[in-house]
């Protein structure tokens, strides 16, 4: 943990430092809209963990400064579990069958700011690639439906149902790259490592989880990507 502390700052430290050598000059802020997939490699949101499906993704942002950002978006993610087994009370007794299922849909929204820590006009030479800083905070609301039923022989099974919803504050920090594919289009691969600071289930071991996404960028007004 505090080497991986450590790799941020000097990362955040280069990124501000390149900043302040190649400054672009402001101007007026453009809007993104972006479309793609998101998945969820650890959801602290629900006490029953586990991968969750790749969902839809949303993203919509500003670029006030060809190297800062500001961005919102939203993601779907599902869960589907389920098991059966049996097992002997005692020796003496017949079977009784353990059945249950897991239904569950994780709402992710990141808020995010993004610094570019490449040349944001792509004219260095890695071209139309640019590599992005990004920062914020996570909401996520997870709604889960849990049933399960136990089944002793010659009796009428034991019947749960349970529904419940947990939303979840998180602090979030990684990496982005973009490429250009066109002068308004790009596509896009984002990175983020959480830390959830709200309704900690079992302490600090289901505090941390990643969020990994991509998909395609359009930007409207005048200019390029990455330019204003």
């Amino acid at each position: 943990m505090y080497r991986s502390f450590l790799f941020f700052v000097f990362l955040i430290r280069f990124a501000l430092t390149g900043s302040a050598q190649t400054a672009p000059a402001a101007s007026a802020p453009r809007f993104y809209l972006g479309i793609g997939a998101s998945a969820l490699s650890y959801s602290p949101a629900s006490s029953y963990n586990g991968f969750r499906r790749p969902g839809p993704a949303l993203v919509a942002g500003t670029q006030l400064t060809p190297r800062w950002a500001l961005q919102a978006g939203a993601a779907l993610n599902w869960r589907r579990e389920g098991a059966s087994h049996s097992y002997r009370p005692s020796p003496s007794q017949d079977p009784t069958v353990y059945e249950y299922r897991v239904r569950s849909t994780t709402l992710t929204v990141p808020l995010l700011a993004r610094h570019t820590f490449t040349d944001p006009a792509g004219t260095n030479p890695i071209g139309p690639f640019r590599a992005d800083l990004l920062g914020g905070v996570t909401l996520l609301h997870t709604a889960t439906h849990f049933t399960s039923s136990s089944t002793a022989a010659g009796q009428a099974p034991f019947l749960a149902d349970e529904r419940y919803t947990v939303t979840r504050g998180s602090v979030s920090l990684g990496l982005g790259a973009r490429y250009a594919l066109l002068p308004r289009l790009e596509v896009t691969a984002d990175g983020l490592a959480n830390v959830a600071v709200t309704n900690s289930f079992y302490g600090t071991s289901d505090r941390f989880f990643l969020n990994l996404g991509g998909g395609v960028r359009y930007y409207l007004g005048q200019g390029g990507t990455g330019k204003i």
